[in-house]
């Protein structure tokens, strides 16, 4: 009898001990899983980011523009950030190269120096963020139909175009007796096609006869300018990748025929123009490489990313022109350097 008591007595002690130690289980805290986020960004701080840098040509607007990007991820990443920049010399096929090579290459983040720049390196890839600077419409650099202000996809940048309707505002500020206007540009060029087209039709809008006068190359630019000064009481050349490279071109036959030349940039304006309305590329530079930035850290899609404008355009003029023209500049307006 007592065997059987002090079993049963065994047996009810078991239980109780049993049912503590589940309560005991659930009571306890559970073990916190682990951080991904913070673990996710650790890797961030760690990582070494490698940057290819695809441009056009050694011009001191892309000069200037991608000496801000790689300046604003210095400051970022210090010595975690490597740059594979490449100059392409002006040749559109070494673009694509260069495009291709980055694409493959295992590149975190392309910036594209330039429309033909942007263009080669959007099509080279749809994964690896690309970054434009010096590219005036990504529309009609990237055969957008419905352009927004944000490109989609893996695309982002800053565009170098002032207002065209402040520039076409010039010509009645700076020459008040013209009554026509000749528009010499690029036709190879999408960025300078964009403009040309655009400012026609502002001139048309504000009275004054416009006409087009295209040229293909810089073998071309000549005849063109001395078209136009034939037709023309002034002349508008918009910003571009061959204008830039041409002014003392234009000049050479601009100035000889008393032809005021407004200018679409201050490249232009410093070597045949009587003003221009400018935008920093330096700062524009900047302003892609924060994009940059966040694009590395995981913060934002470059595709989220609205394409970024000068916010403070600035209306200089070219004091050796004027007075050589007998322009009388208003005022609002600073002497260009250089």
């Amino acid at each position: 009898m007592k065997t059987k008591s002090l079993t049963a007595l065994i047996a009810i002690l078991a239980l109780i001990l049993a049912f503590a130690s589940c309560n005991a289980d659930r009571d306890k805290e559970p073990e916190s899983a682990p951080d991904e986020t913070s673990s996710s960004q650790e890797q961030i701080d760690e990582k070494l980011f490698t940057v290819g840098i695809d441009q056009f040509a050694s011009l001191p607007e892309l000069n200037a523009a991608t000496r801000g990007f790689k300046e604003v991820l210095t400051l970022a990443f210090g010595d975690r950030v490597v740059f594979d920049e490449r100059n392409a010399g002006g040749d559109a096929e070494e673009l694509k190269k260069n495009a291709v090579e980055f694409a493959g290459g295992g590149y975190d983040l392309i910036l594209a120096s330039s429309a033909p720049a942007l263009r080669a390196c959007a099509n080279a890839t749809d994964t690896i963020p690309v970054i434009g600077v010096c590219v005036a419409d990504y529309a009609s650099a990237l055969d957008l139909d419905d352009f927004t202000g944000t490109v989609g996809g893996n695309v982002t940048g800053t565009s170098d175009l002032p207002p065209l309707e402040a520039q076409a505002a010039m010509v009645k500020e700076l020459v008040p007796s013209a009554s026509s206007v000749g528009v010499v540009y690029c036709s190879g060029e999408t960025d300078s096609v964009f403009q040309a087209e655009k400012v026609k039709e502002l001139f048309e809008k504000a009275g004054l006869k416009a006409a087009l006068y295209p040229f293909e190359g810089v073998e071309d630019v000549a005849s063109a300018v001395k078209s136009a000064c034939g037709g023309s009481d002034a002349l508008f050349i918009p910003s571009g990748i061959t204008t830039g490279a041409c002014g003392e071109t234009i000049a050479n036959t601009a100035m000889p025929s008393k032809k005021p030349v407004i200018a679409g940039d201050d490249t232009v304006c410093s070597a045949c123009g009587v003003a221009a309305l400018c935008v920093d590329r330096y700062e524009l530079g900047r302003a892609a490489g924060e994009m940059a930035v966040k694009i590395l850290k995981g913060e934002i899609e470059a595709g989220e990313i609205p394409v970024g404008y000068s916010a403070a355009p600035v209306k200089k003029y070219n004091p050796t022109n004027c007075a050589a023209l007998g322009i009388k500049v208003p005022e609002g307006y600073s002497p260009i350097e250089g």
